[in-house]
């Protein structure tokens, strides 16, 4: 669901207490979706931006850090950010967040 690696995902559950058992837990809707959540919630908190969270997300935090060292604040948007950004958008329009998420 969430696409999180088994590493990434080992540790949120460790950090906020969500349970694993083994890389099976990722195969668990609900785990995953709570696990995915909570690793996009601190590429949120770290990087402040929503759309510089979903980069992270996608292509790691190292990689989303050495981009916008390079003086990439806006980042390219291939296809594949392009039609997550599309549905972010359609989700915040859809359950009533202000605005665009990626102000």
């Amino acid at each position: 669901l969430m696409q999180v690696k088994p590493s990434t995902a080992r540790e949120m559950a460790r950090r906020y207490a969500l349970g694993w058992s083994s890389n099976r837990t990722l195969l668990d809707p609900v785990q995953n979706a709570r696990l995915g959540l909570a690793y996009l919630a601190e590429m949120r908190r770290k990087f402040g931006k929503t759309e510089h969270a979903v980069a992270a997300y996608n292509i790691g935090p190292a990689n989303l850090r050495r981009l916008l060292a390079r003086g990439r604040g806006s980042l390219k948007r291939g296809p594949y950010l392009t039609k997550i950004y599309a549905h972010v958008e359609s989700l915040s329009e859809e359950y009533g967040s202000p605005g665009s998420v990626f102000d």
